[in-house]
């Protein structure tokens, strides 16, 4: 029956991979840090997977997002009591100007159903198997990073995800939403074809494949290409703090704080995890995952990352492996499983609390939850110091109930209070997956 279980959680997280790139992206960026600009030549060719005819495309443009006060986004933060967007200077929104859309070099009537979501016009149906290719001319206004982590900063570095124009994701019919800073993009698996190019200055990372790099007095431009991707990130940094390091099953490309740990145990932690990822959710499909410090703040180890810098009450390095371990969870399950994250947003939070909880059984099954405070006379006497460090996952998820503040599993990601949305409820459905294999087995 354990087989089972595996069974079931490993056909969940692997069927996305072996599905064919419904669209093909082309896009030709470059960027202008004076004026905080990218301007963006892009192809999309995409293809009806439906049964029916299609008469109008939809697009993603999030970056808009950050245009007003009106904005889904901006509303999203005010209902979390931030006026951060709603007062923002000018300068620092985020938009986007199209110039064209194109096909077969015919313009193409678009409106904005929402300020992040564009609708397009086809003059002929497209039939179903049939493709379009759209021609697409615009700049994109990098908004700040202080709003989301991402966007440029004021020493001009850039952080980016969702900035390009993507198409809605194609299932019976288009699914699409607005931005609501809830890293819950539903992007449909595509090939990506990805140039840059910026000043000298800048390095250019990113988790799709680098084809080639050519740097002169200038320019630094670098060609990438992902195969049937679902999610990337990419950064441009004046000083690039990012280091790859190499295990057998895939590079990490990271900035994450390292703690001060020694490069020796830095590269024994990535092969634990690594390979303790293969052995539970098969083979990752792509050469490399990126972590980067702006994706790990937004979702950190809650618990660990309200520890001063100073205090260490964990063993060398634990605390680096357990944010190492939530953040390539994370990226491992985003990059291959592609469901509706806004609506089965709790499939990849069960999954990734599930495999945290079972990677500290596996490998620190002593582990209290207070660590060496545990021992500490005056500590030692309460209850929490007698818990393991898993127990927290238990009353995370009961505090929730105590305060009478439960959501159901299936409520949708963008009802949900913050708490919930960022600890209790993927807590809540990773324990639910311990009790289905402790029943099944």
């Amino acid at each position: 029956m354990k087989q089972l279980f595996h069974l079931i959680i490993y056909s969940f997280c692997c069927f996305n991979i072996s599905v064919i790139a419904q669209n093909n992206i082309t896009v030709d960026a470059v960027f202008n840090p004076e004026k905080k600009e990218i301007v963006i030549s892009q192809n999309i060719s995409i293809t009806n997977t439906t049964s029916k005819s299609l008469d109008s495309i939809y697009l993603y443009d999030w970056n808009n997002s950050y245009s007003s006060r009106n904005t889904e986004l901006a509303n999203r933060f005010a209902e979390e009591y931030s006026t951060k967007l709603h007062f923002s200077k000018d300068d620092d929104k985020g938009y986007t100007q199209i110039k064209s859309i194109l096909s077969d070099g015919k313009n193409l009537t678009y409106n904005r159903l929402k300020p992040d979501v564009i609708s397009i016009a086809i003059q002929d149906k497209l039939q179903p198997n049939d493709s379009i290719i759209l021609q697409l001319n615009y700049t994109l206004k990098l908004p700040s990073d202080k709003f989301t982590r991402f966007g440029i900063t004021p020493k001009k570095n850039v952080k980016l995800k969702e900035w390009f124009l993507i198409p809605a994701k194609l299932t019976t019919d288009w699914v699409y939403y607005s931005n609501k800073d809830l890293d819950d993009l539903y992007f449909p698996n595509s090939n990506i074809n990805l140039t840059i190019t910026t000043p000298y200055t800048h390095n250019i990372i990113s988790d799709l494949d680098l084809v080639f790099v050519k740097k002169t007095d200038s320019t630094h431009v670098a060609k990438f290409f992902g195969k049937n991707r679902i999610n990337s990130e990419t950064h441009f940094t004046v000083n690039n703090n990012f280091s790859e390091l190499d295990t057998e099953k895939f590079t990490y490309v990271s900035n994450i704080d390292d703690e001060g740990i020694g490069l020796g145990l830095k590269g024994v932690i990535h092969d634990k995890i690594a390979f303790f990822l293969d052995d539970n959710l098969g083979n990752y499909p792509h050469k490399k995952i990126i972590l980067s410090n702006a994706s790990y703040k937004k979702k950190p180890v809650y618990g660990l990352n309200q520890l001063p810098s100073f205090i260490r009450p964990f063993p060398d390095g634990f605390q680096y492996e357990i944010k190492i371990l939530k953040a390539t969870i994370s990226k491992y399950i985003k990059n291959t499983v592609n469901t509706n994250p806004r609506h089965d947003y709790w499939l990849n939070d069960a999954l990734e609390s599930y495999l945290m909880i079972k990677y500290v059984d596996d490998n620190y099954p002593n582990m209290n939850i207070l660590g060496s405070l545990s021992k500490i006379w005056g500590l030692r006497s309460f209850e929490i110091a007698k818990k393991k460090f898993n127990d927290q996952y238990y009353y995370f998820n009961l505090h929730t109930a105590r305060k009478n503040l439960d959501q159901k599993l299936n409520s949708p990601k963008d009802s949900l209070l913050k708490y919930n949305a960022n600890i209790s409820n993927k807590n809540k459905a990773g324990v639910g997956l311990l009790y289905l294999e402790d029943y099944l087995g």
